[in-house]
């Protein structure tokens, strides 16, 4: 439900335009059609008058769709909340219909347990900064591809993944954007498969497994469920969070 305007700061730095203000029982947002090329480059400068503050997640969503293509943000002050998606990975999930079941989805960040990184690999005294960044760079040019079996899943380099485009930023505030197909086709054999006005949209940390991350073991490539990514247990809980969204229609996009 929303509850007014609220004027939100993520840092010292970086201070937003208004935001809509929400918690996260029955969120239902608003999705804005675009008046300019949104581009997926991890910079926050498209969506600082389309996001609403999730007061319980203290996080801010945007969600911008226009004929072909849904557009998402997620954006935190907390440096926590990158680190628990690097190391644990994170999902976003679809419901065409506007309800929370796990449809589609698209696992971005993998995590570090997902591509068999020990934890001593990444956090021992030994490693350096350019080879943490070597792994984190490694972890962020793959994605899965998950449907609603847990059987049904597909890695790959993002390329691959038509029509997705896919970024996260490496500084503060951190900032999550995600482009996807709204549906399906030869061109985008991926994509939310929407089938009425609105749309479901899930997100949530991998769960964290502190024996597999030690061990740095991991599933198969291909063909079958791969291992949960894991991380080091941080104070801030792991996000978790459905809204359902409205698709906009071109006659509201406003007018000079």
């Amino acid at each position: 439900m929303l509850s007014g305007s609220k004027s939100f700061s993520l840092s010292l730095a970086f201070v937003f335009a208004i935001a809509q203000l929400a918690g996260c029982k029955n969120l239902e947002l608003s999705s804005h059609w675009p008046d300019h090329e949104v581009a997926i480059d991890g910079v926050n400068s498209e969506w600082e008058n389309s996001s609403t503050y999730i007061e319980d997640e203290k996080v801010l969503v945007g969600v911008m769709n226009d004929e072909n293509f849904l557009y998402i943000s997620l954006i935190a002050d907390d440096p926590v909340v990158r680190r628990q998606m690097l190391g644990q990975g994170f999902m976003v999930w679809f419901d065409p219909v506007g309800g929370r079941k796990k449809s589609f989805g698209i696992q971005y960040p993998l995590g570090l347990q997902e591509m068999g990184v020990p934890m001593k690999d990444f956090t021992g005294p030994d490693v350096d900064n350019t080879k943490r960044r070597e792994i984190v760079e490694q972890s962020l040019t793959e994605l899965i591809i998950r449907g609603s079996d847990t059987e049904d899943w597909d890695r790959m380099i993002i390329k691959d993944a038509a029509g997705i485009e896919i970024k996260i930023s490496d500084t503060a505030p951190f900032v999550y954007e995600l482009r996807v197909p709204l549906r399906i086709s030869q061109d985008h054999p991926y994509a939310v498969g929407v089938k009425q006005e609105s749309v479901g949209i899930g997100f949530e940390m991998q769960k964290f497994d502190r024996e597999k991350m030690i061990a740095g073991r991991r599933g198969g490539m291909h063909g079958g469920p791969m291992g949960h990514p894991g991380g080091r247990p941080e104070m801030t809980k792991p996000l978790k969070l459905w809204v359902k969204v409205r698709l906009a229609e071109r006659n509201e996009l406003k007018q000079d």
